[in-house]
């Protein structure tokens, strides 16, 4: 099928030189051929076109109805091992690698090497698509989702990727969680689309300041729901000690824009004095509270490492 539009055309932006990974309608559900611009879907009509900076817009073209299966009446899922540190025993080695502001060496630290060559990792959310350089540097082959934005591979909806099943062997997001309407379908979509044993890597906001526009900001616990309830296994929890909601509500709400120097000065001896508070309280309290117990309690985000079964 040909179009008739007269306007140049647009080549389609590849996540590599070879291929596509398999695209399905995101209203439908079908299979996509990519032989034309529009690529129209002979499931549902739906017509989807390249955008601008190359990429196919996958968004879906019309509302559509989800249902999700929730269990109730069970016992909530237990907290799984939670890391304040670095990896002890890292797979990659990041010497020389410049690592983007939102992601740590800390967190990068725990980025597992990839499984094969040619294996797919998806960033869901990319943004400008800081988290490529380690990403591939782990050996995936890259593929960038957002709901906008002129570096990503694809527009997609991540309430309705546009995947076939068992695509990717990695998902990485990173603080765009609390910006999702549904996170749990959200979740579950994910768990689709990567292949069994795949890795869901990621962070989202909790102590953080509401920011236009973000729906849900997640504790611990909730994370392990959302992420229990699509049917990952989760293999442990992480949060950074200097990422508090000192630094996030100073740095992106109360002082924002301060020179970095000046609200690190203001921060320190508020945490100081956290500290001595926190101290005294385990003093004259029932059970001292352990180093994770209160650090999940003030953490500005919560991250998390979570394996398709």
């Amino acid at each position: 099928m040909k179009t008739t539009d007269s306007s140049p055309q647009v080549p389609l932006r590849r996540h590599n030189e070879q291929s596509h990974p398999p695209l399905i309608c995101s209203t439908c559900g079908s299979p996509l051929g990519l032989e034309a611009d529009p690529i129209v879907c002979g499931g549902c009509g739906a017509a989807f076109r390249v955008a601008a900076g190359g990429q196919i817009d996958l968004r879906p073209r019309s509302p559509r109805q989800a249902q999700l299966t929730v269990e109730i009446g069970g016992a909530p899922p237990a907290l799984p091992r939670v890391e304040l540190d670095a990896n002890p025993a890292p797979e990659l080695d990041l010497t020389g690698l410049e690592l983007p502001p939102t992601i740590s060496p800390r967190f990068a630290s725990w980025m597992t090497r990839a499984p094969r060559a040619g294996a797919l990792a998806l960033d869901l959310g990319c943004g400008d698509a800081r988290a490529r350089p380690l990403i591939e540097h782990a050996g995936y082959d890259y593929v960038g989702v957002d709901l906008d934005g002129s570096e990503a591979t694809y527009l997609a909806d991540a309430h309705a990727l546009p995947f076939a099943e068992n695509t990717f062997d990695l998902v990485t997001t990173t603080a765009v969680i609390e910006y999702l309407r549904q996170p749990y379908l959200a979740m579950h979509e994910v768990h689709r689309v990567l292949k069994a044993g795949g890795r869901f890597i990621g962070s989202a906001g909790f102590l953080v300041p509401y920011l236009p526009v973000t729906y849900f900001h997640h504790t611990h616990m909730g994370i392990v729901s959302a992420l229990d309830g699509a049917g990952f296994r989760i293999e442990r929890l992480l949060t950074d000690e200097g990422w508090t909601a000192f630094e996030a509500t100073a740095q992106m709400a109360y002082f924002s824009r301060m020179p970095q120097p000046l609200l690190t000065a203001l921060i320190r001896p508020l945490k100081a004095l956290h500290r001595l508070w926190w101290a005294l309280g385990n003093r004259f309290g029932d059970r001292p509270l352990t180093r994770i117990e209160r650090q999940l309690r003030v953490a500005g985000d919560v991250e998390f490492i979570a394996i398709k079964a």
